[in-house]
């Protein structure tokens, strides 16, 4: 008999078909039924992987087919509030999936699951992408969903009813990724994972009509004699001999795939399995080790997450908050932290002195925008005597509980403000009350957990473990506090005012694949809105730079403002590519240069759609620029053809990892991808420069000064072969005119030399908007359309070095022991004039000019020109020129004063182009 459709005749004949199938399911969670029910079990580390079923279960174009799954849902987490219906991947946080043949970073085909709110979900992907009920499923039920496409409508039906329909057009087919039960894929690892039980599933090449899925109330497909028609798959979970014996395909087909399922456990060994996938173009990578844990986390306590502590030096940044969780003048908020603190966080009585300006050396913070000694707005934590107090920048500065609290045991603190009178609860009760006025307001330092800002480095680190972090914009009633660290589910009152909701203890530092991204459970209040998700840092110092407080300072410091999806995997799966292929198959998360023209009239088109998509709201008939925008983009769309479009649509900005061949048939015409070799031979050249000259140190950073930065490709490559040779600490110089208007328009944002980039999708209208072309007496037609068209352009510019540079920052940022500095410059005379006000902070020991069309000696004088303004007495210049009179280049070093240090010439053998013919293109 079939798990949670046994049924007596009279049930059959007396009651409607999903009563009967709810009913009777629920008898099956029984103690005899056990084994079975730990045989279907599934959570956050298991799923079944359909074996043959890249190609053999993929339903591409317009194929029809149906599925149908009984499930009984038990979340064993809590869910996460409140993703939406839409499709993009931070909209699915929270969402537990059923079956899926879909990547997140890369493509797919279809997925069936639920919301973090529990409506069915059916998805596939072509628009309108998704097809979602009303109808919310119940906890600790069994319930059967049937999702079926016919070539036109996509249709779900709940316990043999129908709940929702939409139509559905032809979808791109996917070949590589394969099908799951329980989760989907994200890259390379695993993610929204079912928590419950699923006990069968079944899949038909064909769609279901009403009758027939009504059928399967009462009938096996396997025996009933129209459901057994073009079914394909049928795996009952449950019947099987053991938690690690295969789930067999219970239908008999033709050939050798019989897409058995194998129920994997998360791990090293489940990311071995992908790998080959990965690689896309047949090559080995490397095995994936996990990093080593610190020893203070061999003693974790079990569930709560990484400890936190100075010698870890372990903090979390909250990307996006700087702006969003500012309270500044009498604005109201709370902020709600449970922690668990270490008996090392507090020290003698006789030590420090109370609060925290008292006792820096032994205070531990919690929560803080703060830069000590130069602008912030609050802190929560501990003092040297393990008392909680809260501060705010402004008088009364700090309230302190008067009694310590306990260690090693879970306390909840609570810091609200209502515009007038600062409170402090600990354990729900009220410990400290002041009045207090209105605040300077700190648009410019993010929030951290765990720590704070210090002058030279990030401090005061707080000892234990920090549980679940909350942030609301409205103070709190004592009454609403016994309810504060709830589930979602029963603390709805809790979620009006709620900005940001974040768990460091489900975070992992040990994963094989490197996650230390902690989410922010709580969606955006709008477009612009970052979402303020959380990166874990482990770096003790921040090296100081004081240039950046000076008048008359030209750099821009660039830190990260947000962070985009899936973020960490990405930088994971490049890694691994990159260490087999030397950089060969790199793709800079879709924002650096491609391979041949058509591919960059895709790029510009897509930036043109982010530039109308940010302006949509804006309507001016007498702006000549705006018109212009709408009408290029209209003959864009009709114009970008080809192979260039195909690939920018299939990978370009969804699979950062993706095989890239040096040359794609089209005689290699953009210069940059023409001579891939002498590229990668200087990148070594300025490698083993860095590694003989200046060895990586923890005293300071290695500072690099790029020429022609432009869209990063040259200091991607670098940063990355030189993290992998030991280097953790890095201060990046950029100098190139294109950042000119970049650089106006986040100044007149931000008012200041410190920029947090968030990627253009999240940039307010004002930014993304070209520059109005008015009418104006003796204007003539030719004037204004030139006029409009230059600020198109211009605009388009903005948002693709934007985005370049806010996923280089981002790629770096995110990674957990590294710390790099970008400092940016709009000409070589304005990093000349830094380096006269702060030589020691921004003098480079390495300058590189590698990014430039070779014989251009224009570029040439300013490349000598920069070095020998801007090199420290034992700095090198590293470039790769064509010299007059060589039929070849070569990578020259050569000191501040031009003295030629070390040549490497550059012959036949590293290219495949210099005969006018490609290897690659003669296939």
């Amino acid at each position: 008999a079939r798990l949670g459709r046994r049924r007596s005749s009279e049930e059959r004949r007396g009651e409607d078909s999903s009563r009967v199938l709810s009913q009777a399911s629920a008898r099956m969670i029984q103690a005899s039924n056990k084994k079975a029910l730990e045989l279907c079990h599934f959570d956050q580390s298991k799923h079944v992987f359909l074996e043959g079923s890249e190609a053999g279960l993929s339903f591409g174009e317009s194929a029809a087919f149906a599925a149908e799954i009984h499930f009984y849902c038990e979340p064993n987490s809590e869910p996460i509030e409140p993703p939406g219906h839409q499709q993009g991947p931070a909209q699915w946080h929270g969402h537990q999936v059923l079956l899926s043949k879909f990547n997140g970073c890369v493509s797919g085909e279809y997925r069936i699951g639920l919301d973090a709110q529990r409506h069915v979900i059916f998805q596939r992907e072509v628009a309108p992408w998704i097809v979602t009920t009303t109808d919310v499923i119940p906890l600790r039920e069994w319930h059967s969903i049937v999702c079926t496409y016919d070539g036109q409508f996509m249709r779900i039906y709940i316990d043999c009813r129908h709940a929702a329909h939409i139509a559905c057009g032809p979808q791109k087919t996917d070949l590589t990724s394969p099908a799951l039960l329980g989760a989907d894929l994200c890259g390379y690892a695993t993610a929204h994972h079912f928590e419950g039980y699923i006990s069968e599933c079944s899949l038909w090449q064909r769609s279901l009509d009403a009758s027939e899925v009504k059928a399967l109330a009462t009938s096996n497909p396997l025996s009933h004699k129209t459901l057994s028609k073009d079914l394909i798959g049928y795996w009952c979970v449950y019947q099987r001999e053991g938690l690690r014996a295969p789930v067999k395909n219970a239908v008999r087909l033709v050939g050798e795939e019989q897409f058995h399922g194998q129920y994997l456990v998360e791990g090293a060994p489940l990311l071995d399995r992908w790998r080959s996938w990965l690689a896309a173009g047949g090559e080995a990578l490397p095995p994936i080790q996990p990093p080593l844990a610190d020893p203070a986390e061999m003693c974790a306590v079990s569930g709560a997450g990484p400890p936190f502590s100075p010698e870890a030096g372990l903090h979390t940044f909250i990307c996006g908050s700087a702006s969003v969780l500012s309270f500044g003048n009498c604005a109201p908020f709370t902020l709600a932290v449970l922690c668990r603190p270490s008996a090392q966080q507090g020290i003698s009585a006789e030590a420090g002195g109370a609060g925290a300006n008292g006792g820096e050396c032994g205070c531990g913070i919690v929560l803080s925008k703060f830069h000590y000694g130069l602008r912030g707005e609050y802190r929560l934590g501990f003092d040297a005597r393990r008392r909680p107090f809260f501060h705010r920048e402004i008088e009364p500065w700090d309230m302190v509980s008067t009694s310590a609290v306990t260690a090693d045991e879970w306390h909840e603190l609570c810091a609200t403000y209502d515009g007038a009178v600062m409170r402090l609860y600990v354990d729900r009760r009220l410990v400290a009350q002041a009045r207090s006025g209105a605040q300077f307001t700190d648009q410019v330092t993010p929030v951290l957990i765990g720590a704070e800002y210090g002058e030279n480095c990030v401090q005061n680190h707080f000892r234990g473990y920090i549980g679940e972090v909350r942030v609301l914009d409205r103070a709190l009633s004592s009454d609403e506090l016994p309810s504060l660290f709830a589930p979602p589910s029963k603390s709805a009152g809790l979620q009006r005012g709620l900005l940001g909701r974040w768990r460091p203890m489900e975070a992992k530092l040990d994963d094989a694949d490197g996650r230390s991204v902690i989410f922010n459970s709580v969606a955006p209040r709008s477009a612009t809105q970052p979402f303020m998700d959380a990166m874990l840092k482990r770096t003790r110092l921040s090296f100081p730079l004081e240039l950046t407080l000076r008048a008359g300072v030209r750099a821009l410091l660039v830190e990260l403002g947000t962070v985009t999806p899936h973020t960490v995997q990405w930088r994971r799966a490049v890694d691994m590519v990159n260490e087999s292929g030397g950089y060969k198959h790199y793709c800079y998360l879709g924002t650096s240069v491609a391979l041949q023209k058509s591919l960059l009239q895709a790029l510009d088109l897509h930036a043109h759609e982010l530039v109308v998509k940010g302006c949509a709201r804006v309507h001016d008939r007498a702006d000549s620029a705006l018109r212009k925008l709408h009408e290029e983009i209209a003959q864009k769309r009709r114009d970008v053809r080809g192979r260039g479009s195909e690939l920018f649509r299939e990978w370009f900005f969804h699979n950062p990892i993706s095989f890239l061949r040096e040359c794609d048939g089209d005689r290699c015409e953009f210069w940059r991808f023409r001579y891939p070799g002498r590229r990668v031979q200087a990148m070594n050249v300025l490698v083993e420069q860095a590694r003989t000259r200046f060895p990586p140190s923890k005293e300071s950073p290695l500072i690099i000064s790029s020429f022609g930065s432009g869209l990063l490709y040259q200091e991607f490559c670098h940063l990355c072969k030189l993290v992998q040779v030991g280097y953790t600490h890095f201060r990046l110089l950029l100098v190139d005119t294109a950042y000119a208007p970049w650089k106006q328009k986040y100044l007149a944002r931000d008012g200041c030399c410190r920029i947090y980039c968030q990627p253009a999708s999240e940039l307010s209208e004002e930014m993304m908007r070209p520059a109005p072309a008015y009418s104006a007496p003796g204007t003539t037609k030719e004037t204004l359309d030139s006029a409009a068209a230059s600020s198109v352009n211009n605009a388009i510019s903005f948002v693709m070095y934007n985005d370049a540079l806010h996923q280089f920052v981002q790629w770096f940022s995110t990674h957990l022991d590294v710390e790099i500095q970008t400092l940016l410059y709009d000409s070589v005379d304005a990093y000349i004039a830094d380096c006269a006000l702060s030589p020691k902070e921004v003098m480079a020991h390495i300058c590189s000019a590698i990014d430039y069309k070779d014989n251009d000696k224009l570029l040439e004088e300013h490349v000598n020109h920069m070095a020998a303004n801007t090199l420290r007495d034992d700095g090198v210049c590293v470039k790769l020129v064509t010299r007059t009179g060589e039929s070849s280049p070569g990578v020259y070093v050569e000191d501040r004063g031009r003295r030629l240090l070390h040549t490497v010439l550059l012959g036949a053998e590293h290219e495949s182009h210099f005969e006018q013919r490609c290897h690659e293109c003669e296939v």
